[in-house]
């Protein structure tokens, strides 16, 4: 529906402005000036220009989506080309289908056990978009097979006449030439058309014009529109008077070649076209000398009333800034641009991993509720992962501190004590933080419990169990709590208020472990974190550490990749697998390529081992340490490592912890905040 408003806009505006400078301009900038549409139909996917209006909308949708808690990032980027430009309702909104991509998976798996039309609701959408995508290949697929068998039967009955001295271009005889009319790079006459020396002169002439001013790309670029936006009215009242401007523009050129004391004689010629004029196909890469009736006249009298040579300046200049205007205000929208990210784009990463990346971040998308609720979710997954110690939302951070869970307010960096006790922070969930609370004889209540970030409210779902000792993750997802208890994962259902045991079934991550059921014999290690990134990933990893073997269990393709060599570091976030070998050396796996080694660091070359604690998308924050400091790093994904923070005289004692968000870094120093 975007893409009809839009594309309505600008023909609107187009006919307007043609309505108002017809007579006053040239013929040639009257129809230059349609080049506006393709333009902004084909770019805009790809580049907009920021507008305040736009991005201020999209954040009254986004707190309308999210209620009082959501987070959603409304900066957008590019998307890929079939999903983005041509088979979505708003140029958004769609997916990519390979690995590393779980937004809409997400999207479904929530609608289906929330509101029961998931399933219903997305497969309406996917029958729209596969018809979409049936028509415009069937069109394409008739252009294409229409020329070939044109073009064949063209070669084959075509009869050489002349080279042009004046045009230098080839002339061919066609007994089944309707109209004269130009076919790649060479004109096609009727034997009737060469009887009238003049007027044969004519004919080529307009078919040169036709080709000196671009009209066979033109031409190209306007059926390939008409195939991709099939369903949109306006292209096809564009195209309309394309056409017509097309063709006066040429009879402009030809006039000005002839000169203004043989136009009459060119307008006969054109006449005699039309009362001759014989059965001819129209064809996509092919442009004739004739056309409709009602288009025949409207030559005619241009040519019966030529322009005069007293065209205003300020016409001219009204004009364009007109199709400035238009085009400007067309490309509005929240900006697109890669250059808005701060840092680079990481070159190492592979090119599918780019496209989920940019997906997530925001692309083309249609700023719906139901979308702008995915995206924040994306965004609290990649922020609030579990390598981070602390947990941000909406410009309140939330962690533990010398035994209090506190709040800061990044603004004026005000600290909070909520809590006091000993916490073990957990995933932000729609409104709620969840956590859990270790006992101690001054404390009344613990166990795993949630907290609302608005009003503050605090919990206890589950009470305090003795195997809870072993809760190594707490992460909530689509009304389901699941607990990481050294390598098994308990599943409840909070979407109540409360928690209840989930059956068997509803266990999402217990079904994705199951599959490597002979791994976890032989490997029984799980790495930290693997709830958060099976959701978001749909990886997780197993270490065997007799053998020092790391495998790779890839959930979504229902495979593993066996790595040897390798210490129990692990982390797993949307770049891919990170793992540090004996020698020290970390290397990354991409989601795509998970039997790919590709080295982060290497101990030998830089003369230091590093340890690792979390990440954005920069780089990976490492601690070096040589017995006297402490060096906080960052490895970047794209090769080479930036200094953060240095700790002089800290050695092995401190306790260093670091959280990394989109503009800014923590860092918790014997248990202390603070912020780089």
């Amino acid at each position: 529906m975007e893409v009809i408003i839009r594309s309505g806009i600008i023909v609107t505006g187009l006919l307007f402005i043609r309505k108002l400078a017809m007579g006053k301009i040239s013929r040639k900038l009257q129809y230059y000036m349609w080049g506006i549409l393709p333009i902004v139909l084909l770019i805009f996917p790809y580049f907009r220009i920021p507008a305040p209006a736009f991005r201020e909308n999209a954040n009254q949708i986004r707190k309308a989506a999210q209620g009082e808690s959501g987070d959603a990032n409304t900066d957008t980027l590019g998307k890929i080309f079939w999903q983005s430009t041509f088979f979505t309702d708003n140029q958004g909104n769609d997916r990519e289908s390979e690995k590393g991509n779980d937004l809409y998976e997400r999207i479904e798996g929530r609608e289906e056990k929330q509101a029961g039309t998931g399933w219903q609701f997305f497969y309406g959408k996917n029958v729209l978009r596969t018809v979409r995508m049936a028509v415009m290949l069937t069109i394409i697929c008739f252009i294409l097979g229409t020329n070939g068998i044109f073009a064949v039967k063209l070669f084959r009955s075509r009869i050489f006449l002349k080279k042009d001295g004046e045009t230098k271009v080839r002339v061919y005889l066609l007994e089944e030439c309707g109209t004269p009319f130009l076919f790649g790079r060479s004109i096609y006459l009727h034997p009737d058309m060469t009887e009238n020396a003049e007027a044969m002169r004519y004919m080529i002439l307009h078919e040169y014009c036709h080709l000196k001013q671009g009209d066979l790309l033109f031409s190209c670029i306007k059926y390939f529109l008409c195939a991709v936006y099939w369903f949109d009215p306006f292209v096809w009242l564009a195209i309309s008077y394309i056409n017509r401007d097309c063709e006066l523009a040429c009879d402009e050129a030809v006039t000005e070649i002839i000169g203004a004391d043989r136009r009459q004689d060119y307008g006969m010629t054109l006449l005699k076209l039309l009362k001759g004029k014989r059965g001819n196909k129209r064809f996509a890469a092919g442009i004739s000398m004739g056309g409709k009736k009602s288009l025949m006249r409207e030559r005619i009298l241009f040519l019966s009333k030529p322009l005069h040579n007293r065209r205003g300046i300020g016409w001219t200049l009204g004009a364009l800034a007109g199709c400035i205007l238009l085009t400007g205000c067309s490309l509005m929208g929240n900006s697109v641009m890669a250059g808005q990210r701060s840092g680079k784009e990481p070159v190492n990463v592979s090119e599918k991993q780019k496209a989920s990346d940019r997906e997530f971040a925001g692309g083309k998308q249609q700023e719906t509720p139901e979308f702008m609720n995915a995206v924040a979710e994306k965004k609290a997954d990649e922020e609030n992962n579990y390598y981070n110690n602390a947990k941000e939302n909406e410009g309140t951070l939330y962690f533990t501190q010398e035994g209090y869970l506190c709040s800061m307010d990044l603004g004026s960096k005000a600290v909070r004590q909520l809590e006091k006790g000993n916490f073990l922070l957990g995933n932000i969930d729609g409104s709620y933080l969840y956590y859990m609370k270790y006992p101690a004889d001054t404390e009344e209540e613990s166990g795993i419990g949630r907290m609302h970030l608005t009003t503050m409210e605090r919990r206890i779902l589950l009470p305090w169990e003795e195997k809870y000792w072993s809760c190594t993750e707490i992460f909530s997802k689509d009304g389901c709590l699941y607990l990481g208890l050294g390598d098994e994962c308990e599943a409840f259902l909070t979407d109540k208020g409360q928690a209840v045991k989930a059956g068997r079934y509803e266990n999402k991550i217990a079904d994705d472990m199951k599959l490597f059921e002979d791994l976890m014999e032989e490997a029984p290690t799980v790495n930290f974190g693997y709830i958060n990134s099976i959701f978001n990933f749909h990886v997780f990893t197993l270490r065997d550490s007799k053998t020092d073997t790391l495998y790779i269990c890839d959930t979504k393709a229902q495979r593993s990749v066996k790595k040897t060599g390798c210490l129990g570091d692990v982390l797993v976030c949307e770049y891919g697998v990170v793992y540090l070998a004996l020698n020290g050396d970390i290397y990354l796996s991409p989601l795509d390529n998970l039997n790919e080694n590709r080295l982060l660091f290497s101990a030998g070359e830089n003369g230091k081992g590093v340890t690792y604690g979390t990440y954005d998308k920069n780089g990976l924050y490492v601690f070096e340490n040589d017995g006297k400091s402490i060096k906080c790093k960052c490895i970047l994904w794209e090769g080479g490592i930036v200094d953060i923070k240095e700790f002089p005289g800290t050695g092995l004692p401190i306790k260093l912890k670091l959280s990394a968000f989109t503009d800014y870094v923590v860092y918790f120093e014997n248990e202390k905040i603070n912020l780089v």
